[in-house]
């Protein structure tokens, strides 16, 4: 739920100025994202000791569509619109994220001795970097992930993920609102959902996978 700052004051009424400050001490609420393209690569390791328990660091760049006429502004603004966003936008999310992983191995052979199978959770902090038309805004980041990984050799997998971050407080300078133009600070919270399907190479360790 987005919330804006105080806007300047008049220093003839002390009255808050127009335009784009018209829309502060106001909350929008309900914006949502359209689904999009993610990219990214990662690497990590599972310990020999415990090849159970492992982590991970990656980086992943995504774009994502913001459709028109949502936001619903309370309280509403006298005279302007009810929506925040008027028309339809963009934004990107450039997420860096370590995560702590531990591995389960089903399907267990000569060759990969851990199992072929093997589905996986991991937690960890991370940055995430939101770029809009006019800003871009970064604030740290909760990341949590389930998954599965299937091992075809001891070295060549394919896995399917599912993540969600959480990025707090995200602030944004210089936006557009809707007929106003630009101008004030938007603070929001960033929840943000990814199905990520890759090829992985495993390197040999100690105990094989």
């Amino acid at each position: 739920m987005p919330a804006i700052s105080p806007p300047p004051l008049s220093p003839l009424t002390g009255l808050p100025l127009g335009g784009s400050a018209q829309y502060a001490g106001r909350t929008a609420k309900n914006i949502q994202y359209q689904p999009g393209i993610l990219g990214g690569i990662k690497f990590g390791r599972y310990l020999d000791a415990y090849p159970w328990l492992g982590w991970e660091m990656e980086t992943s760049f995504s774009r994502n569509r913001i459709r028109g006429d949502q936001g619903h502004i309370s309280p509403p603004v006298p005279g302007g619109p009810a929506n925040l966003v008027g028309g339809s936008d963009w934004f990107m999310i450039w997420a860096l994220q370590t995560n702590l992983l531990a591995r389960y191995g089903f399907l267990k052979d000569k060759e990969v001795t851990f199992g072929r199978l093997q589905p996986y959770v991991g937690i960890g902090p991370g940055l995430e970097i939101i770029y809009g038309r006019w800003d871009s805004a970064k604030n740290l980041a909760i990341e949590t992930m389930a998954g599965v990984r299937y091992m075809f050799t001891p070295k060549i997998a394919v896995f399917c993920e599912y993540k969600f971050s959480y990025q707090f407080a995200v602030e944004y300078q210089d936006f557009i609102a809707a007929k106003y133009g630009h101008g004030g600070t938007l603070t929001f919270d960033v929840p943000h959902h990814r199905f990520v399907i890759g090829v992985s190479y495993h390197f040999k360790n100690l105990y094989g996978n």
